[in-house]
């Protein structure tokens, strides 16, 4: 943010963008440094924690394999999801997955449970059972 000169009683809004550099079970810690002409150090200020929940900030996109493998080497996953599932069909559990991480699969637009595996979703058709 751009630097503040404050008259002395006056006050200021500065809205700033922040880097986590970690957090602790989804809260964040941190402080403000800033200079007053008076003193010789740095004054800083102790931020409240602040609570968040990151699943409330992830959205599900469509990446190709090429860029998802890139970005996977580049990226840090320290994060852990634990998800209860009872279904022991594995469309049943990776719907699930899916759904509770907002996560999808790689390369693939779009899952539905009656897409054959390596089928593209975009030309799979539903055929009717005769019976």
């Amino acid at each position: 943010p751009q630097c503040v000169t404050l008259a002395p009683g006056a006050h200021a809004v500065v809205y700033a963008t922040i880097k986590v550099s970690s957090t602790e079970t989804g809260v964040i810690y941190g402080y403000v440094a800033y200079d007053m002409k008076s003193a010789d150090d740095k004054e800083s200020l102790v931020l409240n924690e602040l609570h968040v929940d990151i699943l409330d900030y992830i959205e599900r996109a469509w990446v190709n394999e090429l860029n998802f493998r890139t970005m996977w080497s580049e990226f840090e996953w320290e994060n852990k999801i634990n998800i209860t599932n009872t279904n022991v069909e594995p469309r049943k559990f990776l719907a699930n997955l899916m759904e509770n991480t907002n996560m999808s699969i790689v390369g693939r637009r779009e899952v539905r449970a009656g897409v054959k595996s390596g089928e593209d979703t975009h030309t799979a058709k539903k055929v009717k059972r005769r019976g």
